[in-house]
Protein backbone atom coordinates (compact mmCIF):
# COMPACT_ATOMS: atom_id res chain seq x y z
CA UNK A 1 0.00 0.00 0.00
CA UNK A 2 2.58 2.90 1.16
CA UNK A 3 4.74 4.06 3.08
CA UNK A 4 5.18 1.50 6.08
CA UNK A 5 2.84 -1.33 5.09
CA UNK A 6 5.92 -4.11 5.15
CA UNK A 7 7.79 -3.10 8.24
CA UNK A 8 7.99 -5.28 11.13
CA UNK A 9 6.36 -4.12 14.47
CA UNK A 10 10.40 -3.90 15.83
CA UNK A 11 11.57 -1.45 13.27
CA UNK A 12 8.01 0.85 13.53
CA UNK A 13 9.39 0.76 17.24
CA UNK A 14 12.64 1.89 16.65
CA UNK A 15 12.00 4.69 13.92
CA UNK A 16 9.03 6.01 16.56
CA UNK A 17 12.17 6.19 19.19
CA UNK A 18 14.71 7.79 16.95
CA UNK A 19 11.56 9.81 15.00
CA UNK A 20 11.05 11.03 18.54
CA UNK A 21 14.50 12.20 19.40
CA UNK A 22 15.49 13.89 15.62
CA UNK A 23 12.06 15.73 16.25
CA UNK A 24 12.81 16.80 19.65
CA UNK A 25 15.99 17.94 18.17
CA UNK A 26 14.45 19.63 15.57
CA UNK A 27 11.70 21.61 17.35
CA UNK A 28 11.44 23.78 20.23
CA UNK A 29 9.26 22.39 22.71
CA UNK A 30 7.49 25.09 23.97
CA UNK A 31 5.83 25.53 20.33
CA UNK A 32 5.70 21.84 19.67
CA UNK A 33 3.37 20.71 22.23
CA UNK A 34 0.71 22.67 24.28
CA UNK A 35 1.72 23.74 27.31
CA UNK A 36 -0.37 21.85 30.17
CA UNK A 37 -2.06 19.25 28.82
CA UNK A 38 -1.66 15.41 28.64
CA UNK A 39 -3.32 12.40 27.23
CA UNK A 40 -3.67 10.00 29.72
CA UNK A 41 -4.66 6.25 28.70
CA UNK A 42 -6.33 4.59 31.95
CA UNK A 43 -6.68 1.13 31.97
CA UNK A 44 -10.08 -0.98 32.63
CA UNK A 45 -9.95 -0.71 36.29
CA UNK A 46 -12.26 2.34 35.48
CA UNK A 47 -15.47 3.01 34.02
CA UNK A 48 -15.47 3.77 30.46
CA UNK A 49 -17.14 7.69 30.53
CA UNK A 50 -20.08 8.29 29.16
CA UNK A 51 -19.69 11.93 28.66
CA UNK A 52 -17.25 14.84 28.58
CA UNK A 53 -17.41 15.14 32.28
CA UNK A 54 -15.03 12.33 34.33
CA UNK A 55 -16.82 9.77 36.78
CA UNK A 56 -15.58 11.07 40.42
CA UNK A 57 -13.14 8.07 40.58
CA UNK A 58 -11.34 9.51 38.00
CA UNK A 59 -11.67 12.58 39.06
CA UNK A 60 -10.16 12.16 42.44
CA UNK A 61 -7.20 10.04 40.95
CA UNK A 62 -5.91 12.65 38.59
CA UNK A 63 -6.60 15.30 41.64
CA UNK A 64 -3.83 12.97 43.64
CA UNK A 65 -1.48 12.87 41.29
CA UNK A 66 -1.67 16.16 39.78
CA UNK A 67 -1.63 18.70 42.93
CA UNK A 68 2.59 18.61 42.71
CA UNK A 69 1.62 20.09 39.20
CA UNK A 70 -1.31 22.60 39.60
CA UNK A 71 -3.54 20.02 38.06
CA UNK A 72 -7.04 21.84 37.36
CA UNK A 73 -9.22 19.42 35.25
CA UNK A 74 -9.58 16.69 33.09
CA UNK A 75 -11.74 15.76 30.41
CA UNK A 76 -12.86 12.46 29.00
CA UNK A 77 -12.74 14.57 25.30
CA UNK A 78 -12.53 10.93 23.50
CA UNK A 79 -15.89 9.67 25.11
CA UNK A 80 -17.93 9.41 21.70
CA UNK A 81 -15.25 6.56 20.23
CA UNK A 82 -16.43 2.95 20.06
CA UNK A 83 -13.03 1.68 20.96
CA UNK A 84 -12.91 1.36 24.31
CA UNK A 85 -8.52 2.16 24.29
CA UNK A 86 -9.59 5.76 22.92
CA UNK A 87 -12.51 6.29 25.03
CA UNK A 88 -10.04 5.32 27.78
CA UNK A 89 -7.59 8.56 27.07
CA UNK A 90 -8.20 11.63 28.91
CA UNK A 91 -6.84 14.95 28.28
CA UNK A 92 -5.43 16.54 31.76
CA UNK A 93 -4.88 19.89 32.49
CA UNK A 94 -2.50 20.94 34.81
CA UNK A 95 -0.85 25.07 35.74
CA UNK A 96 2.81 24.32 36.47
CA UNK A 97 4.33 23.75 33.02
CA UNK A 98 7.92 23.25 34.70
CA UNK A 99 6.41 20.22 36.06
CA UNK A 100 5.79 18.07 32.83
CA UNK A 101 7.92 15.71 32.73
CA UNK A 102 8.00 14.75 36.46
CA UNK A 103 4.10 14.55 35.93
CA UNK A 104 4.18 12.05 33.45
CA UNK A 105 6.73 9.79 35.39
CA UNK A 106 4.44 10.01 38.28
CA UNK A 107 1.43 9.01 36.37
CA UNK A 108 3.34 6.74 34.68
CA UNK A 109 4.53 4.99 37.75
CA UNK A 110 0.74 3.69 38.87
CA UNK A 111 -0.03 0.54 37.70
CA UNK A 112 -3.66 1.99 36.43
CA UNK A 113 -2.05 3.97 34.11
CA UNK A 114 -1.31 2.43 30.42
CA UNK A 115 1.34 5.62 29.10
CA UNK A 116 0.97 9.57 29.66
CA UNK A 117 1.92 11.81 26.71
CA UNK A 118 2.44 15.80 25.88
CA UNK A 119 0.04 16.31 23.33
CA UNK A 120 1.31 17.62 19.65
CA UNK A 121 0.40 21.35 18.87
CA UNK A 122 -1.14 21.02 15.44
CA UNK A 123 -1.50 24.12 13.23
CA UNK A 124 -3.24 24.67 9.97
CA UNK A 125 -0.89 24.59 6.79
CA UNK A 126 -1.99 27.93 5.79
CA UNK A 127 0.12 29.84 3.41
CA UNK A 128 -0.31 33.71 2.77
CA UNK A 129 -1.89 34.67 0.11
CA UNK A 130 0.65 37.67 -1.18
CA UNK A 131 3.22 35.30 -1.17
CA UNK A 132 1.83 33.30 -3.91
CA UNK A 133 1.93 34.58 -7.62
CA UNK A 134 -0.33 37.01 -8.29
CA UNK A 135 -1.05 36.27 -12.03
CA UNK A 136 -3.71 34.50 -11.63
CA UNK A 137 -7.00 36.41 -10.57
CA UNK A 138 -10.03 36.52 -8.12
CA UNK A 139 -12.52 34.14 -8.94
CA UNK A 140 -10.50 32.29 -11.03
CA UNK A 141 -10.90 28.28 -11.05
CA UNK A 142 -7.64 27.03 -13.06
CA UNK A 143 -7.04 24.13 -10.68
CA UNK A 144 -10.45 22.43 -11.75
CA UNK A 145 -8.85 23.20 -15.42
CA UNK A 146 -6.02 21.53 -14.56
CA UNK A 147 -7.06 18.70 -13.40
CA UNK A 148 -9.45 18.09 -15.74
CA UNK A 149 -12.60 17.86 -13.23
CA UNK A 150 -15.24 19.08 -16.75
CA UNK A 151 -14.09 15.95 -18.45
CA UNK A 152 -14.42 13.68 -15.28
CA UNK A 153 -18.41 15.48 -14.89
CA UNK A 154 -18.54 13.46 -17.80
CA UNK A 155 -18.20 10.49 -16.53
CA UNK A 156 -19.11 11.45 -12.31
CA UNK A 157 -20.08 14.41 -10.35
CA UNK A 158 -20.84 12.99 -6.87
CA UNK A 159 -23.35 10.61 -5.34
CA UNK A 160 -25.03 11.64 -2.09
CA UNK A 161 -24.68 8.52 -0.38
CA UNK A 162 -20.54 9.16 -0.32
CA UNK A 163 -19.63 11.79 2.96
CA UNK A 164 -16.29 13.28 3.21
CA UNK A 165 -16.16 14.73 7.37
CA UNK A 166 -14.27 18.51 7.31
CA UNK A 167 -12.38 18.25 10.48
CA UNK A 168 -11.21 21.82 10.53
CA UNK A 169 -11.94 25.35 12.23
CA UNK A 170 -15.24 25.42 11.67
CA UNK A 171 -17.47 25.23 8.46
CA UNK A 172 -20.21 27.64 7.61
CA UNK A 173 -23.12 25.37 6.80
CA UNK A 174 -25.40 28.13 6.10
CA UNK A 175 -23.52 29.49 3.26
CA UNK A 176 -24.93 30.01 -0.42
CA UNK A 177 -22.71 27.53 -1.79
CA UNK A 178 -22.77 24.61 0.84
CA UNK A 179 -27.00 25.23 1.45
CA UNK A 180 -27.84 21.63 1.32
CA UNK A 181 -24.52 20.01 1.60
CA UNK A 182 -23.99 19.54 4.86
CA UNK A 183 -24.95 16.64 6.98
CA UNK A 184 -25.47 17.81 10.89
CA UNK A 185 -22.13 18.14 12.30
CA UNK A 186 -20.53 18.48 15.51
CA UNK A 187 -18.10 21.21 17.56
CA UNK A 188 -15.89 18.96 19.55
CA UNK A 189 -14.04 21.93 20.64
CA UNK A 190 -17.09 23.39 22.63
CA UNK A 191 -18.80 20.08 22.94
CA UNK A 192 -21.79 21.10 21.37
CA UNK A 193 -23.96 20.60 17.86
CA UNK A 194 -23.24 23.71 15.99
CA UNK A 195 -19.47 23.32 13.41
CA UNK A 196 -20.42 27.24 12.14
CA UNK A 197 -17.84 29.83 12.50
CA UNK A 198 -18.43 32.16 15.62
CA UNK A 199 -16.79 35.12 12.93
CA UNK A 200 -15.07 35.63 9.83
CA UNK A 201 -11.75 34.16 11.48
CA UNK A 202 -12.31 30.91 11.31
CA UNK A 203 -12.05 30.71 7.89
CA UNK A 204 -10.24 27.58 7.53
CA UNK A 205 -12.68 24.99 7.10
CA UNK A 206 -15.14 26.67 4.81
CA UNK A 207 -12.83 27.03 2.43
CA UNK A 208 -12.07 23.53 2.58
CA UNK A 209 -15.56 22.52 2.32
CA UNK A 210 -16.23 24.43 -0.75
CA UNK A 211 -13.46 23.08 -2.75
CA UNK A 212 -14.98 19.39 -2.40
CA UNK A 213 -18.35 19.93 -2.61
CA UNK A 214 -19.84 23.87 -2.83
CA UNK A 215 -23.33 23.66 -4.93
CA UNK A 216 -22.28 23.66 -8.78
CA UNK A 217 -24.83 24.78 -11.58
CA UNK A 218 -26.71 26.89 -9.30
CA UNK A 219 -25.03 30.42 -10.92
CA UNK A 220 -23.43 31.79 -7.91
CA UNK A 221 -20.22 31.56 -6.17
CA UNK A 222 -17.80 28.70 -7.60
CA UNK A 223 -17.78 24.68 -8.72
CA UNK A 224 -16.44 22.15 -6.67
CA UNK A 225 -14.72 18.84 -8.15
CA UNK A 226 -17.33 16.45 -5.94
CA UNK A 227 -20.23 18.93 -5.89
CA UNK A 228 -22.81 15.68 -5.67
CA UNK A 229 -21.24 14.31 -2.17
CA UNK A 230 -22.39 15.23 1.11
CA UNK A 231 -20.25 16.88 3.95
CA UNK A 232 -20.00 16.09 7.70
CA UNK A 233 -18.91 19.61 9.54
CA UNK A 234 -16.59 19.01 12.68
CA UNK A 235 -15.58 21.75 14.40
CA UNK A 236 -11.97 21.62 15.81
CA UNK A 237 -10.83 24.85 17.14
CA UNK A 238 -11.97 26.72 20.37
CA UNK A 239 -13.99 30.36 19.65
CA UNK A 240 -11.56 31.98 21.43
CA UNK A 241 -8.61 30.82 19.04
CA UNK A 242 -9.04 30.11 15.69
CA UNK A 243 -5.74 29.15 14.12
CA UNK A 244 -5.62 26.21 16.61
CA UNK A 245 -7.34 23.05 15.80
CA UNK A 246 -6.67 21.88 19.41
CA UNK A 247 -9.37 19.33 19.25
CA UNK A 248 -8.34 17.29 15.24
CA UNK A 249 -8.03 13.82 17.12
CA UNK A 250 -11.79 14.62 19.07
CA UNK A 251 -12.46 15.46 15.74
CA UNK A 252 -11.23 12.44 13.79
CA UNK A 253 -12.87 10.30 16.02
CA UNK A 254 -16.15 11.78 16.26
CA UNK A 255 -16.26 11.47 11.96
CA UNK A 256 -15.19 7.87 12.39
CA UNK A 257 -18.12 7.40 14.50
CA UNK A 258 -20.65 9.01 12.69
CA UNK A 259 -19.96 7.65 9.46
CA UNK A 260 -17.75 9.11 7.67
CA UNK A 261 -16.41 7.58 4.23
CA UNK A 262 -13.33 9.79 3.96
CA UNK A 263 -11.77 12.69 6.31
CA UNK A 264 -10.14 15.66 5.66
CA UNK A 265 -6.92 16.87 8.00
CA UNK A 266 -5.47 20.10 6.69
CA UNK A 267 -3.51 20.64 9.84
CA UNK A 268 -0.59 18.54 11.59
CA UNK A 269 2.52 18.72 13.37
CA UNK A 270 5.87 17.36 13.24
CA UNK A 271 5.28 14.84 16.25
CA UNK A 272 4.40 11.11 16.64
CA UNK A 273 2.12 10.26 19.31
CA UNK A 274 0.89 6.91 20.57
CA UNK A 275 -2.29 8.65 21.17
CA UNK A 276 -2.96 10.10 18.29
CA UNK A 277 -1.50 6.90 16.15
CA UNK A 278 -3.82 4.60 17.35
CA UNK A 279 -6.99 6.95 16.37
CA UNK A 280 -5.64 7.04 13.02
CA UNK A 281 -5.29 3.00 12.92
CA UNK A 282 -8.85 2.57 14.33
CA UNK A 283 -10.36 5.07 11.96
CA UNK A 284 -8.21 3.27 8.88
CA UNK A 285 -9.42 -0.40 10.32
CA UNK A 286 -12.97 0.74 10.03
CA UNK A 287 -12.51 1.83 6.60
CA UNK A 288 -12.18 5.32 6.43
CA UNK A 289 -9.98 7.01 4.15
CA UNK A 290 -8.03 9.40 5.42
CA UNK A 291 -6.28 12.19 3.35
CA UNK A 292 -4.05 14.49 5.17
CA UNK A 293 -2.06 17.82 4.37
CA UNK A 294 1.81 17.22 3.76
CA UNK A 295 2.32 20.72 5.26
CA UNK A 296 4.07 24.22 4.48
CA UNK A 297 7.67 23.75 5.77
CA UNK A 298 9.02 23.44 2.42
CA UNK A 299 11.22 20.75 3.39
CA UNK A 300 11.51 16.84 4.25
CA UNK A 301 10.49 16.51 7.62
CA UNK A 302 7.45 14.45 7.71
CA UNK A 303 4.30 15.57 9.19
CA UNK A 304 1.71 13.66 11.23
CA UNK A 305 -1.06 12.47 10.37
CA UNK A 306 -0.26 12.92 6.99
CA UNK A 307 2.68 10.34 7.33
CA UNK A 308 0.96 7.81 9.37
CA UNK A 309 0.32 4.72 7.33
CA UNK A 310 -2.65 4.45 5.97
CA UNK A 311 -3.47 8.24 5.43
CA UNK A 312 -3.17 9.76 1.66
CA UNK A 313 -0.29 12.52 2.09
CA UNK A 314 -0.74 15.79 -0.14
CA UNK A 315 1.76 18.10 -1.19
CA UNK A 316 1.24 21.67 -2.83
CA UNK A 317 2.05 22.57 -6.99
CA UNK A 318 1.06 25.38 -8.85
CA UNK A 319 -0.60 26.35 -11.63
CA UNK A 320 2.41 25.69 -13.83
CA UNK A 321 3.12 21.97 -12.03
CA UNK A 322 5.93 23.21 -10.44
CA UNK A 323 6.58 22.20 -6.25
CA UNK A 324 4.66 25.05 -4.37
CA UNK A 325 7.60 26.94 -2.95
CA UNK A 326 6.22 26.32 0.87
CA UNK A 327 5.36 22.91 -0.19
CA UNK A 328 7.04 20.13 2.14
CA UNK A 329 8.43 17.10 -0.24
CA UNK A 330 9.91 13.52 0.27
CA UNK A 331 9.72 10.57 -0.54
CA UNK A 332 6.93 9.62 2.31
CA UNK A 333 4.58 12.15 0.21
CA UNK A 334 2.13 10.03 -1.95
CA UNK A 335 0.43 12.86 -3.98
CA UNK A 336 0.27 16.22 -5.30
CA UNK A 337 -2.65 18.61 -5.60
CA UNK A 338 -2.57 22.38 -6.50
CA UNK A 339 -2.26 24.23 -3.60
CA UNK A 340 -1.36 27.89 -4.57
CA UNK A 341 -3.73 30.80 -5.43
CA UNK A 342 -7.02 28.56 -4.56
CA UNK A 343 -10.29 30.30 -4.92
CA UNK A 344 -13.11 28.71 -2.42
CA UNK A 345 -15.87 29.67 -0.46
CA UNK A 346 -15.47 32.36 3.15
CA UNK A 347 -17.85 33.40 6.02
CA UNK A 348 -20.39 34.43 5.22
CA UNK A 349 -21.57 34.27 2.23
CA UNK A 350 -18.13 35.63 0.78
CA UNK A 351 -15.22 34.08 -1.41
CA UNK A 352 -11.62 34.27 -1.00
CA UNK A 353 -7.98 33.54 -2.10
CA UNK A 354 -5.85 31.05 -0.04
CA UNK A 355 -2.61 28.85 -1.21
CA UNK A 356 -1.20 25.98 1.73
CA UNK A 357 -1.17 22.48 1.52
CA UNK A 358 -4.51 22.79 3.28
CA UNK A 359 -5.96 23.40 0.29
CA UNK A 360 -4.30 20.51 -1.73
CA UNK A 361 -5.43 17.74 0.29
CA UNK A 362 -9.39 18.30 -0.34
CA UNK A 363 -9.09 18.34 -4.02
CA UNK A 364 -7.50 14.62 -3.09
CA UNK A 365 -10.75 14.16 -0.64
CA UNK A 366 -13.03 15.14 -3.53
CA UNK A 367 -11.28 12.84 -5.88
CA UNK A 368 -11.61 9.72 -3.46
CA UNK A 369 -15.15 10.93 -3.02
CA UNK A 370 -15.66 11.06 -6.48
CA UNK A 371 -14.09 7.21 -6.81
CA UNK A 372 -16.22 6.04 -4.37
CA UNK A 373 -19.16 7.86 -5.85
CA UNK A 374 -18.36 5.64 -9.23
CA UNK A 375 -17.88 2.36 -7.81
CA UNK A 376 -18.80 1.84 -4.06
CA UNK A 377 -16.76 -1.62 -4.19
CA UNK A 378 -13.58 0.11 -3.75
CA UNK A 379 -11.51 -0.42 -1.21
CA UNK A 380 -9.45 2.25 0.39
CA UNK A 381 -6.37 0.58 -1.11
CA UNK A 382 -7.82 0.85 -4.45
CA UNK A 383 -8.46 4.04 -4.42
CA UNK A 384 -5.30 5.00 -3.25
CA UNK A 385 -3.80 3.10 -6.25
CA UNK A 386 -6.34 4.96 -8.55
CA UNK A 387 -5.07 7.96 -7.48
CA UNK A 388 -1.73 7.54 -7.94
CA UNK A 389 -1.68 5.78 -10.83
CA UNK A 390 -4.02 8.07 -13.11
CA UNK A 391 -1.39 11.01 -11.95
CA UNK A 392 0.11 13.26 -14.26
CA UNK A 393 3.76 12.63 -14.38
CA UNK A 394 4.91 16.50 -13.14
CA UNK A 395 9.17 15.83 -12.97
CA UNK A 396 9.80 18.19 -15.52
CA UNK A 397 8.48 21.28 -14.02
CA UNK A 398 10.30 20.29 -10.74
CA UNK A 399 13.19 18.49 -11.63
CA UNK A 400 14.99 18.78 -8.17
CA UNK A 401 11.54 17.40 -6.42
CA UNK A 402 12.01 13.84 -8.64
CA UNK A 403 10.11 10.95 -6.55
CA UNK A 404 9.77 13.66 -3.63
CA UNK A 405 5.83 14.65 -4.87
CA UNK A 406 4.14 11.94 -4.78
CA UNK A 407 2.97 9.83 -8.21
CA UNK A 408 2.71 13.42 -9.46
CA UNK A 409 -0.20 16.00 -9.92
CA UNK A 410 -4.11 14.44 -9.62
CA UNK A 411 -5.67 13.74 -12.74
CA UNK A 412 -9.63 13.14 -12.38
CA UNK A 413 -10.77 12.19 -15.97
CA UNK A 414 -8.28 9.56 -15.57
CA UNK A 415 -8.79 8.67 -12.34
CA UNK A 416 -12.84 7.85 -12.72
Amino acid sequence: MKKHSTVSKLFLAISFILSFCFQVIAQDSKNAYREGELYVRLKDVFPLPVSVKVSSEVLSFFERKGDPCGFTKVKSTFYFSTNPEIRRTYRVYFSDFSQTEDFIRELEKDPTVEYAEQIPAQRHFFFPDDMGPNSITDGGQWYLYKTRAQQAWDLQTGSSSVTVAVVDDAINIFHQDLEGVCLQGYDVAEGDGDPNPPGAAHDHGTHIAGLIAAKTDNAIGIASLAHGVKILPVKIALDSNPDDPAFGYEGIVWATTNGADIINCSWGNGLISQTELGIIQNAVSAGVLIVAAAGNESNTAVIYPAGYQGVISVAATTNIDSKASYSSYGSWVDISAPGSLIWSLAPFDGYALKSGTSFSAPLVSALAALLLSHDTALSNEAVEQCIKSSADNIDIFSPAYTGQLGAGRINAEQAI
